[in-house]
């Protein structure tokens, strides 16, 4: 079984990576065998005026394209073939804005793909991710699990139904919240979360 961690923090110097930082590294010491993937290390092709037809064409002659596009489109298939290989996808990343990072928007813009991670029927899309499963680690400065803040958390609505539509057994959250909360903190939040994933790893991983 292989296990793909994605870190999606944009700055590890920021103090707010300190909790995605620390979070990874419990990940990786649970699981050392674990690939790790820094969104923000790598080369993650943007949707852009200047690519988006490629993401939605299939060219049979590719010396039609410029070589940056031939470049792009090969950047794509590798990210898709680590997607498709990883039985288990976990994603450390920070809420931004109530949502995902940029940069993981990007990944996700790469991965889903006709033909390769989901399929047209029909019904409508079909996933072709069946067996494998995805856990979400976030932190965030606020509490979203419960109480009035938790309306405005999107990032974990929006994975769970991208997952969901790509074929996915499970997709799950842990979250070190609460940690500009005086009453909470960094320490707490990301002890509380590593707790937490010490109890959920075994199923997740099964």
């Amino acid at each position: 079984m292989q296990t793909l961690i994605i870190n999606a923090h944009p700055d590890p110097q920021n103090k707010t990576a300190y909790c995605t930082n620390r979070l990874v590294d419990c990940l990786t010491e649970k699981l050392p065998d674990a690939s790790v993937l820094n969104l923000y290390n790598e080369d993650i092709p943007e949707l852009t005026a200047e690519t988006l037809p490629l993401y939605g064409s299939v060219y049979d002659e590719k010396s039609s394209l410029s070589k940056r596009e031939q470049q792009i489109l090969a950047r794509r298939a590798e990210l898709i073939e680590q997607f498709k290989a990883a039985d288990r996808l976990i994603i450390a990343m920070p809420m931004h804005n109530f949502s995902v990072t940029s940069r993981l928007k990007d990944y996700v813009d790469n991965i889903i793909m006709g033909g390769q991670t989901f399929q047209f029927s029909e019904n409508g899309p079909q996933g072709l991710m069946g067996g494998h499963k995805a856990l979400l680690v976030q932190s965030s400065g606020s509490v979203y699990s419960t109480g009035p803040l938790a309306p405005w958390e999107q990032s974990y609505p929006f994975l769970r139904t991208v997952f969901g539509m790509l074929g996915f057994d499970s997709t799950d959250i842990v979250r070190a919240e609460g940690t500009t909360d005086p009453n909470i903190g960094p320490d707490v939040a990301v002890e509380r979360a590593c707790a937490e994933l010490e109890q959920k790893l075994p199923e997740f991983l099964a």
